[in-house]
């Protein structure tokens, strides 16, 4: 920071991830999904019996937590806590839904606001860059690359005693037939990324490129 407090007019690119996991990890894994959303319904109700509160700020609103969506609905009120019944009432009108895109949505907006003031911008993926990396064109050599990476891991091989392009042709055939298989993009970048999950794996690539 400028001893005088003025702000450098340089453009600063913030790159991080958007850690929000694909269905696919939580199906692979039999784990409940928490890809879910909360949002109010039929505020209608409420608004004819509770006619003195403010329900509109809840209008299209989505939230991380139900508890996030009553925290806000007192800020919005300058409540300090729920007058007997509200609380009640209003949580029995939360829906629980899961919807992965919505999802990204408000986490992408969050960390805007945390991080893109000024000259600053954020700059954010879908789970992690590997996992992007699989959704692209060049998923086949990042494949490759784990590939090589399970091999050095499990048998001990020299990089410099392995054929890049043997890997890949490997890899091109692999992702051929998860798309035989009707896998979406998702799925087929989920199989790629998988291995990387073992923490030990993904060192090891990052030692072998």
């Amino acid at each position: 920071m400028r001893k005088d407090k003025k702000k450098m007019n340089i453009p600063v690119a913030v790159v991080t991830d958007l850690d929000v996991r694909p269905e696919e990890y939580y199906e692979d894994n039999k784990e409940e999904s928490k890809n879910i959303i909360y949002f109010a319904d039929d505020i209608s109700t409420l608004k004819k019996k509770w006619e003195k509160y403010n329900f509109e700020c809840l209008k299209d609103k989505i939230f991380l937590s139900e508890d996030g969506l009553k925290d806000f609905f007192k800020c919005e009120n300058k409540l300090a806590s729920f007058p007997k019944g509200l609380g009640k009432e209003l949580g029995d009108m939360i829906v629980k839904e899961s919807d992965i895109s919505k999802l990204k949505q408000i986490i992408k907006k969050s960390k805007e606001h945390r991080y893109s003031k000024g000259s600053i911008r954020l700059f954010t993926n879908n789970w992690t860059m590997e996992y992007d990396i699989a959704l692209s064109k060049i998923r086949d050599r990042l494949y490759a690359a784990i590939k090589i990476a399970k091999e050095i891991k499990n048998n001990g091989e020299c990089l410099s005693k392995l054929e890049f392009q043997d890997f890949r042709n490997v890899a091109i055939k692999e992702i051929s037939a998860f798309e035989e298989s009707g896998y979406s993009e998702e799925q087929i970048a989920y199989e790629i990324y998988k291995p990387l999950l073992k923490s030990q794996l993904r060192k090891q690539l990052l030692h072998s490129i």
